[in-house]
């Protein structure tokens, strides 16, 4: 018998591949980026200029006074006060002047400082190791006592008056107190006792020594002759 032929195979189709469709892509939605304000630079502040302190100014201190121009214008024994006028145009400065009961004075001394005003103004000082009024006068110098005022009051008075100056009269009488104010209006009828003036202190005058007398020389003895 013969051979059955064979069956001539068949190439089998091998599927084409398809490609496989990529997927499209989707553009990212970016967020928007919104600008960053920058913040705006602030002036720096400028300091305040501080004044310079201006020098405190010195005072200019006053002239001393002078004598001629001051006199005591009140004072009383009780709770002691003296008061001490100034006559002068100008203030001035009673630095050293002297107050004591008895000439010339010495026991109170007048601080610095002691400053009074021109035209009539007036200083107090208070509190003394003396009885203002014992002795009935008060004397007031400057520093060298060249010149010496003198007050003169009574020894006894009522303890709430004083014996003051009355700036109409000129003269010195019993007055209600009124320490570093005008004087008030005499309590009873003043006492003539004028404004006194500066007594000037004579300058001694040197004694010149005594000459000395020349001493006599003594008168020759003569020689007696000899006998012939």
């Amino acid at each position: 018998p013969a051979p059955s032929p064979l069956p001539t195979p068949q190439p089998t189709a091998i599927p084409t591949p398809q490609p496989s469709p990529l997927p499209r892509p989707q553009p990212s939605s970016l967020p928007t980026s919104l600008p960053t304000a920058l913040p705006m630079p602030q002036p720096s502040p400028l300091p305040t200029p501080q004044p310079s302190p201006l020098p405190s100014p010195v005072p200019t201190p006053a002239p001393a006074c002078q004598i001629r121009n001051i006199a005591i214008n009140e004072a009383a024994s009780s709770n002691d006060f003296i008061e001490v006028v100034n006559n002068g145009n100008t203030v001035c400065d009673l630095e050293g002047f002297l107050l004591d009961d008895v000439s010339p004075p010495s026991e109170f001394s007048f601080a610095a400082t002691s400053v009074v005003a021109g035209s009539g103004g007036v200083y107090l000082e208070q509190s003394f190791a003396f009885d203002v009024v014992a002795q009935g006068t008060l004397y007031l110098s400057d520093a060298s006592r060249s010149s010496i005022v003198s007050f003169t009051v009574g020894t006894e008075h009522d303890k709430e008056k004083s014996y003051g100056l009355d700036a109409g009269s000129g003269t010195v009488c019993e007055m209600t107190r009124s320490p570093g104010q005008t004087n008030l209006a005499c309590a009873m009828s003043p006492t003539s006792v004028p404004l006194p003036e500066p007594t000037p202190v004579p300058t001694p005058v040197p004694t010149s020594p005594p000459t000395p007398s020349p001493t006599p020389a003594p008168s020759p003895v003569p020689t007696p002759a000899p006998s012939p």
